[in-house]
């Protein structure tokens, strides 16, 4: 830390204090040190050549592992602020290094194995970037605090989607990904991806037909850009991703809405994607009076396939659509707009915790496939109404027949 920084006291405290503490259970070695950048000149060199952290930082190692806590990490909103529909996020902040060091020491005694991968290259908000406008480094220092793993992916750089990615992220591209890009994104869905877009209008990135397949169509508000403003809403469709959030509010940046429409079965699929409207707002924060064709539009959706075994495909589309980008944006995150994150790590949550699996009696073999073979399971089907039951059913009226006449007639 510099001599001068108001966190340098706060921190020196915080590491006495954990250190105290350790001292007290058995077994447990904890070392701390300060080092102040202006006088330990060769100790600050040497850390700053093996963990290439910023200036009025926390570094926490323990097997090899470490972890930089920055002087943003250690910052947190403060005094809430009332939302009028045209305010703007505003700033305001307090010393919260204790609760970053304990998930940062919570991450390396227990490692994540969930990877969320943010694209990056189409002018999406960026998880590396503490900027108020552009950057979403508040998003991810959340996601990393519970315990994720946070990286960006180039898809103009990647042949394909990691295998490793447990759900991508794509906040608000700017510019149209390539066809290529499009396709890859297309068969990761496909192929029982989890995601979360984030858009803002029907042209983002040109991602409506991914859209489109899964029964989601974009639709713009007939706003003018001019009137830009911020609308806050407290009401929720029934999902899971709305458990926690009963009287909790969420605030968008002049939101697109979105109508489900009636998507066609899947390839090699007999049943179709089941669309739930996440958050609603009233038609009139969204559109002119005159346009309104119903009370409530969703601007956040949520579209499940479930898994089947026929195709070899066992997990479990999940995606979620934002019809705001600045929704994850430090913009957002850091004005005191709690509601926000809460909502968004509760998505990622229900992308990641999931029965992924309509394979049943796994240690029997057996499996259940909730799909319609293609081929002969309308063969099957038929044969079973119009033979199996009927039959079953005069068999059963035989035998009760027969029970009748043995009880009546017998001597």
């Amino acid at each position: 830390f510099e001599d001068a920084h108001p966190y340098k006291k706060a921190a020196h405290n915080l590491l006495r204090g954990f250190s105290e503490a350790a001292a007290l259970i058995p077994d447990i070695n904890l070392e701390t040190t300060l080092l102040d950048v202006n006088r330990d000149l060769v100790a600050v060199s040497a850390i700053m050549h093996k963990f290439n952290p910023d200036v009025n930082s926390i570094i926490i190692e323990y097997n090899q592992e470490s972890r930089v806590i920055s002087e943003f990490d250690m910052t947190a909103p403060t005094e809430s602020q009332d939302w009028a529909d045209k305010a703007s996020p505003g700033d305001a902040s307090c010393f919260r290094g204790e609760y970053a060091c304990v998930n940062a020491l919570s991450q390396l005694l227990k490692p994540a194995d969930s990877v969320i991968y943010f694209l990056e290259g189409h002018g999406e908000f960026d998880i590396g970037s503490y900027h108020h406008v552009t950057g979403a480094s508040s998003t991810a220092q959340a996601l990393r605090s519970n315990g994720l793993i946070v990286e960006t992916l180039n898809l103009a750089q990647n042949k394909k989607i990691p295998a490793d990615c447990s759900a991508l992220v794509i906040a608000g591209p700017r510019t149209m990904l390539s066809q290529r890009e499009i396709e890859q994104i297309s068969s990761y869905l496909s192929s029982g991806g989890k995601a979360v877009i984030l858009l803002d209008n029907p042209y983002a990135g040109g991602l409506a037909p991914v859209l489109e397949k899964w029964g989601i169509q974009i639709l713009r508000s007939s706003r003018s850009p001019a009137e830009r403003e911020f609308v806050s809403t407290t009401t929720y469709g029934v999902h899971q991703t709305t458990r926690r959030m009963n009287n909790i509010m969420t605030v968008y940046a002049q939101p697109c809405h979105f109508t489900a429409n009636s998507a066609a079965p899947m390839h090699e699929r007999a049943d179709k994607p089941q669309i739930t409207p996440i958050v609603l707002l009233p038609a009139k924060r969204l559109m002119q009076p005159e346009k309104n064709s119903a009370e409530f539009y969703p601007i956040v959706l949520a579209c499940e396939l479930g898994g089947v075994a026929l195709t070899g495909r066992s997990h479990n589309t999940r995606l979620v659509v934002f019809g705001d980008s600045e929704f994850v944006s430090n913009a957002m995150v850091n004005a005191n707009v709690e509601g926000n994150i809460i909502l968004f790590l509760s998505c990622i949550e229900w992308l990641l915790t999931q029965s992924d699996s309509p394979i049943l009696y796994k240690e029997m073999g057996q499996t259940l496939n909730p799909g319609i073979d293609p081929v002969t399971g309308w063969f099957y089907l038929i044969g079973t109404l119009a033979l199996f039951i009927p039959s079953a059913l005069l068999a059963s009226g035989v035998f009760i027949s027969c029970r009748l006449y043995v009880v009546f007639d017998a001597p």
